[in-house]
């Protein structure tokens, strides 16, 4: 794998997890000092951030409970968002500063020009057995074949869930075209595939687990071949933010860099973080199969979901994301292979 380390277990919630405070801590280090600060120290100091109640948000939840943003000099309050797509007009009309982004979402909304985005740090990586297509037990499938003129449950179309579909079903010589999707709640997919009332469901944990004691089966790892170790989840902000603040960008990218490093070498952390901020008990967090946590942002494994994003045509032209990149920071080098 490549400079991510990989935390081995858990998903959470959906593709996107909710957030609390969490207890004790290391205490913050002193912060830069006052004539430093002036100089150097970031333009804006009272942050508004998008997250989600996900798993990807560990990293970004350890930072606060450990003081780090508060030893840039940085005062975060967090706004709950339901999607990606909420986070883009609240950045534009500047009600946000950072949000926490899924990578598809983000490069459809560029491709439109609703925004013009600068992705700072990379979040969450999927790995094999995080993204499960499952079918009821009512449902007569056995395999990706048997797929088709079925009905799949996905929980927001056109994004990971429907391109990861959509992967398969080309791998197995369908199309999009052969299967309906309908739009279905994550937390309510399970029991409409234990009523009946869809074939198939995308999934992500703790819903294997809840899908599977009500007998639903696996018919295929969504994150397997072109999709395994895909880039799910980024932080951003618009081009614009990045230009007038960009020592503020850079201190928020300091602190989720260091609290990425720190949750990717550390497993039980994550686990003990992710109740704190997500519905997920802490039973299920223990054995929940997690996806992998980067330590840097670099710009080929984010080009492999922008091609995708072309090739299945969630995009209308090819998008170079070196050029999401701010000018202004400094990219860290691509992870080396093992």
């Amino acid at each position: 794998m490549r400079r991510c380390k990989a935390i081995v277990s858990a998903l959470s919630v959906a593709v996107m997890f909710a957030m609390a405070g969490c207890g004790g801590g290391e205490a913050p280090k002193a912060g830069p000092s006052e004539g430093a600060a002036k100089t150097s120290g970031p333009e804006k100091t009272k942050l508004t951030v998008g997250i989600m109640p996900i798993v990807d948000l560990a990293p970004f939840y350890i930072a606060k409970e450990r003081g780090l943003f508060a030893r840039e000099g940085l005062d975060v309050q967090t706004y709950e968002l339901k999607g990606s797509a909420e986070a883009v007009p609240r950045m534009k009309n500047g009600t946000m500063d950072v949000s926490f982004l899924d990578y598809i979402s983000a490069m459809a909304a560029q491709d439109k020009g609703a925004i013009d985005l600068r992705l700072i740090a990379d979040s969450y990586h999927a790995v094999p057995g995080t993204f499960l297509l499952m079918s009821g037990a009512k449902a007569d499938i056995k395999a990706p074949a048997d797929l088709k003129g079925k009905t799949i449950a996905v929980a927001t179309l056109g994004s990971i869930a429907t391109l990861g579909v959509e992967v398969l079903l080309k791998a197995n010589g369908m199309s999009k075209k052969d299967v309906k999707f309908t739009e279905v709640p994550l937390p309510q997919i399970p029991a409409a595939l234990a009523a009946g009332t869809v074939d198939a469901g995308w999934m992500v944990e703790p819903f294997i687990t809840v899908a599977k004691g009500t007998g639903a089966k696996t018919v295929a790892d969504l994150m397997s071949g072109e999709t395994d170790r895909l880039p799910i989840a980024t932080w951003g902000v618009t081009a614009e933010y990045a230009q007038k603040n960009p020592r503020t960008v850079e201190a928020f990218r300091r602190v989720i860099t260091e609290a990425q490093r720190i949750a990717a070498s550390d497993e039980k952390l994550v686990r003990k973080f992710v109740p704190t901020f997500t519905h997920i008990e802490a039973a299920t967090a223990e054995s929940m199969k997690l996806g992998t946590i980067p330590t840097a942002l670099s710009a080929a494994p984010v080009q492999r979901v922008a091609d995708l994003m072309h090739t299945y045509k969630y995009i209308s032209r090819p998008i170079d994301v070196t050029m999401l990149l701010p000018k202004n920071l400094t990219p860290e080098p691509a992870p080396a292979s093992p």
